[in-house]
């Protein structure tokens, strides 16, 4: 081999501080969907866990082309976001629908 390894995908992974609605997690599965269907990514599923009592959730949309996922911390007003994706889609629409979403 020569050491030369063509992407795969692309692999997104932000932070967002100071966000918003970061308890109830079904509105944010519905965000999560539509950041899926912004990158034309194909949903094989979509899961939300809400940890209760207003302590966060954690979401996940499984994808054809990969995935995405939130975790949050509301009293930190903290969400980490994970996103890849390989394919002919656009992982970077998904962030930006996810901004527009938590308000970071």
């Amino acid at each position: 081999m020569d050491g030369y390894s063509p992407s795969l995908g692309l692999h997104l992974i932000a932070d967002f501080f100071d966000a918003t609605a970061l308890h109830d997690p079904l509105p944010a599965a519905d965000a999560l969907r539509r950041a899926a269907l912004a990158a034309k990514a194909d949903i094989l599923g979509l899961k939300a866990y809400d940890f209760g009592r207003r302590a966060g959730f954690t979401g996940v949309v499984l994808l054809a082309e990969s995935h995405i996922s939130v975790h949050t911390w509301p009293e930190h007003g903290y969400a980490a976001i994970d996103i890849f994706m390989c394919g002919e889609v656009q992982p970077q629409r998904s962030l930006d629908v996810l901004k527009d979403y938590f308000r970071p």
